[in-house]
C-alpha cells in the first residue's frame, strides 16, 4: 500500500517581518514575499530537484479532487493560503522521506534568499485515502497535524537573520548590519547601504507593484496607477497630512474551514474566499476610477508619468485577512464600501459571510507598525461586539481611532483616556448597515449635518471642551444653543428632553456603558470623505 507524507508549513512572525520598517516600499515588498512564498522560484526549483520534474502548483485549484492515491504521482498540493501550505509527497520505494529532503534543501535556501522569513513545519504519514475524503477521518487528520504544528511552534526558535558583528554600520531601517548597497530606482529614493533583508524587500516591491498594475490593467486603463511611496497617496503639499491603515477580517472563517468534511471541500472553500476578496477589490478600484472627478478639490491626486496615483495601496490580501493603506480621510469610507462588496460577492458564492474592519488614522510621521497595531486592535474590538449581538443581527462592524500625534500604547490603554466624569466620550464600534443606536449610517448622517451647519472653528472648540469638567462642557453647549448654533443632536445621542447634558443619563461616575456619540461625530466631520463609490 502506498504511503503518503503530509507536510504542513506555516509562516510565523508575518507582522514582524512585514512591518519591521517604516518604509511603505519595504512593507509592500515584504508582503509580496509572504504572498508568493509557496509558489516562487526558490520553492519550485527545490521541488524540481527533489522530484525530478516541475509540478503544477495550481492544479488543486483547477480540479479539487484528491489524486495522489489514485494516480502514480510523487507530489500534490493540498492547499495554499493564509500563510499556510499543505503538501503531499509519496514515500519512495526505500521509504526515504522526500518531504524531509525538500524541507532540508528549501529551508537552507530561504536563509540566503529571504533572510528573516520563518517557516514552521508539521509532518504526518497518511496511509489511506479515506483520511482525506471522509469526514471523521479528515477532521482527525487536521486536528493531529495542526496540533503537531502548534507543538513545533512552541519549541522552534530559529535565528534567520544576519547578526550584527559590532563593526558593521547598522542598517537605518533595522538593527541588522548594512551589508549591501541599494541603488534607488526613483528620484525620491536614496542610494545607500542597507541590510540584506531590507534590500530583498525593496527589490520585491518593484515586482509586486508591476503585478498589481498588470492584474488591474483593464480597469486602470493606463490612466491610473499604484505607488509604493506613502507620500503620494493624495496628500497635499505643505500641509499636515494623514494616512489610514485599514484592517479587515472575516468573522468565524477559521471555524468555517474546520467544519469542512474533506480536503476537497476545504479546497473549494479556500478558492471561494480568495475569489471573494480579489473580486471585491477589483470592483472597489473600478468604482473609484469610474466616479473620481479629476478636479475634485477635496481629493487632488498626484500624477506620475501622465497617470493619476490612486490614494489606496493594498498591503496584504491573504485569505480573509486584508490590510491596506489609504489617504487619511478615505480609510473609513473605503472600509465601509469594501465590506459591502465582500458581502455582495459572498452571496454570489452562496456563502453567508460577514466582516469587521479596524481603521487607524495617523500623521505620516507616525510609526507605521504602531498604526497597523491600532487598526488591528480596532478590528478586534469590532469583532468582539459582533459576537455579542443576536444571531439575526448585522455582523459587519467597524471601529476606528484617530492618532493626532505622539506616542500611542495599545488601543485598550488609549481608550481609557476617553472615560470622563459622566461616561464615555466615544461610542465605537458601529454597525455598518444596522438600524440601532450604533448605526454607522446614522453616524455619517449626523456628521454630514454637523459639518454643513456648524463652523469648523466651533467644532474644534466643542471637541476641546468635551474633555473638560462637566460644568464647563455643559456651559459651552448651552451657550451655543442660546446663540442658535444648529448642532443637530439626534434622539439617540441625547434624550429628547436635552437640556445641555452630554450623556443620556448624566452622573458623576465614570461609567463606560454611558456613552455619547458626539465625539465620534466630530471626528467623522474631519476624517470621513465620501468618494461616492457605487452610490
Amino acid at each position: 500500500m502506498r504511503k503518503i507524507e503530509a507536510l504542513l508549513l506555516d509562516t510565523t512572525g508575518i507582522q514582524d517581518y512585514i512591518y519591521s520598517s517604516n518604509k511603505l516600499k519595504s512593507i509592500i515588498g515584504a508582503s509580496y514575499i509572504i504572498k508568493t512564498l509557496y509558489s516562487n522560484s526558490t520553492l519550485t526549483e527545490t521541488l524540481k530537484e527533489v522530484l525530478g520534474y516541475d509540478p503544477d502548483l495550481n492544479e488543486w485549484q483547477k480540479n479539487t479532487d484528491v489524486k495522489i492515491f489514485k494516480e502514480n504521482k510523487k507530489f500534490e498540493v493540498g492547499y495554499i493560503g493564509g500563510g499556510n501550505a499543505l503538501f503531499f509527497f509519496q514515500l519512495d520505494e526505500n521509504e526515504k522521506s522526500n518531504a524531509e529532503r525538500f524541507m532540508r534543501i528549501w529551508s537552507t535556501r530561504l536563509l540566503s534568499s529571504y533572510p528573516g522569513i520563518s517557516v514552521v513545519p508539521a509532518y504526518r504519514i497518511v496511509e489511506t485515502e479515506e483520511e482525506l475524503t471522509q469526514e471523521s477521518n479528515f477532521k482527525k487528520f487536521l486536528t493531529e497535524i495542526f496540533q503537531s504544528l502548534k507543538d513545533n511552534k512552541n519549541t522552534y526558535q530559529p535565528i534567520n537573520t544576519f547578526l550584527n558583528t559590532g563593526i558593521n554600520l547598522p542598517c537605518k531601517l533595522t538593527d541588522q548590519p548594512s551589508s549591501f548597497y541599494y541603488e534607488g530606482h526613483h528620484q525620491d529614493e536614496e542610494s545607500e547601504y542597507l541590510s540584506s533583508q531590507v534590500i530583498t524587500k525593496l527589490n520585491s516591491s518593484q515586482t509586486a507593484n508591476q503585478k498589481l498594475i498588470s492584474d488591474l490593467e483593464d480597469i486602470l486603463n493606463s490612466k491610473y496607477t499604484f505607488h509604493t511611496n506613502m507620500e503620494k497617496l493624495g496628500q497635499k503639499k505643505n500641509e499636515k497630512n494623514f494616512l489610514s491603515v485599514i484592517h479587515i477580517d472575516g468573522n468565524g472563517i477559521g471555524n468555517l474551514f474546520r467544519e469542512q468534511k474533506s480536503l476537497k471541500e476545504l479546497r473549494n472553500l479556500s478558492i471561494q474566499i480568495d475569489r471573494i476578496v480579489q473580486n471585491s477589490f477589483r470592483k472597489l478600484i473600478d468604482e473609484f476610477v469610474q466616479t473620481h472627478p479629476e478636479n475634485n478639490p477635496d481629493l487632488k491626486l498626484e500624477k506620475e508619468d501622465g497617470m493619476y496615483v490612486l490614494p489606496i495601496r493594498p498591503i496584504l490580501m491573504s485569505g480573509d485577512d486584508i490590510t491596506a493603506v489609504t489617504e487619511g480621510r478615505l480609510g473609513l469610507s473605503i472600509s465601509e464600501r469594501w465590506i459591502e462588496l465582500l458581502n455582495e460577492y459572498s452571496k454570489k458564492e452562496n456563502l453567508s459571510l460577514s466582516f469587521c474592519a479596524g481603521v487607524s488614522v495617523f500623521n505620516t510621521n507616525f510609526p507605521f507598525r504602531r498604526a497597523y497595531d491600532l487598526s488591528n486592535d480596532a478590528c478586534r474590538e469590532a469583532k468582539k461586539v459582533s459576537r455579542r449581538e443576536d444571531e439575526n443581527d448585522e455582523k459587519n462592524w467597524i471601529d476606528f481611532h484617530i492618532q493626532y500625534s505622539g506616542y500611542s500604547g495599545p488601543l485598550s490603554e488609549v481608550r481609557k483616556q476617553f472615560l470622563t466624569i459622566g461616561g464615555n466620550l466615544i461610542a465605537r464600534p458601529y454597525q455598518i448597515n444596522g438600524n440601532n443606536d450604533n448605526s454607522f449610517q446614522s453616524l455619517k448622517s449626523d456628521a454630514q449635518k454637523m459639518k454643513k451647519n456648524v463652523p469648523a472653528s466651533i467644532l474644534h472648540e466643542l471637541k476641546d471642551n468635551l474633555w473638560k469638567h462637566r460644568s464647563e462642557r455643559e456651559f459651552f453647549l448651552n451657550v451655543n444653543q442660546s446663540r442658535k448654533t444648529p448642532i443637530p443632536f439626534d434622539s439617540f445621542i441625547l434624550n429628547e428632553s436635552y437640556s445641555g447634558r452630554l450623556y443620556p443619563d448624566d452622573s458623576d461616575k465614570r461609567d463606560s456603558k454611558n456613552k455619547t456619540h458626539l465625539f465620534d461625530i466630530i471626528e467623522m466631520t474631519e476624517f470621513y470623505l465620501d468618494w461616492k463609490g457605487g452610490r
